[in-house]
């Protein structure tokens, strides 16, 4: 089963070291904000991973908002999809990883209103409890480095950050995600197209189809093809 990407949102992009006066690359998790010790390194770490982070959010939204496809259940989907839908022990994630994910926005954008108040260092420390560290983390494993993207089929999903518009997503039996591959000449005719060789771009999160939901719909009459990654 194929579907074809036809929008294509922003990355989030993962840091580089040279953003940073202070710190390694591996530092830079809101997870850690325990080990800062500073309002100086609060600056130079966390600051930089929320403001990319929110402008991330901001624009994906704004994205789908201006997208032909928006379910009607548009804030679950969005959550689900930036984190995969998926903790580390759990897939689905629990419908509470939606609040972290509201109060997880307000409490950043909170610090960097008030970064120069007084009260910068009891907002990070609200930043620290145990259910906004799960929402960063489940946030970072998914979104660091990807983008989202909106299919011909009306699905929502993170892609690598190099996807093309008319890439398609396929789904491949024993698989366990779906996969992002690219047609040298094209978009895949359905026919004598999807016998000639594909190019492998990475595996995805789609929502809506990583449980083998789609194949409910395709099994009864299966038109399967036969992919050659080069």
């Amino acid at each position: 089963m194929e579907s074809e990407i036809i929008a294509l949102g922003p990355v989030l992009a993962p840091y580089k070291t040279n953003e940073i006066t202070a710190g390694t690359h591996s530092d830079l998790k809101v997870s850690r904000l325990a080990e800062i010790k500073s309002l100086q390194q609060w600056h130079n770490k966390t600051r930089l991973l929320g403001m990319k982070t929110l402008r991330f959010l901001k624009l994906s939204a704004s994205f789908l908002s201006t997208t032909e496809h928006i379910p009607t259940d548009f804030d679950d989907v969005f959550w689900r999809t930036l984190i995969g839908d998926r903790t580390l022990t759990e897939r689905p994630a629990q419908p509470i990883y939606g609040e972290y994910y509201r109060r997880w926005t307000h409490q950043m954008s909170e610090c960097l209103f008030h970064e120069n108040s007084p009260q910068i260092d009891s907002l990070i420390a609200e930043l620290d409890t145990p259910d906004m560290v799960a929402w960063s983390d489940a946030l970072e494993r998914c979104a660091m480095g990807r983008r989202l993207c909106v299919t011909s089929k009306g699905f929502i999903g993170m892609v690598p950050p190099r996807t093309e518009s008319c890439d398609e997503i396929a789904l491949i039996f024993g698989a366990a995600t779906p996969f992002v591959i690219r047609h040298p000449n094209g978009r895949c005719d359905g026919s004598k197209g999807c016998n000639l060789p594909f190019l492998f771009v990475g595996e995805c999160y789609v929502h809506g189809i990583m449980d083998g939901e789609a194949f409910l719909h395709i099994v009864p009459s299966l038109n399967s093809s036969r992919l050659s990654f080069v």
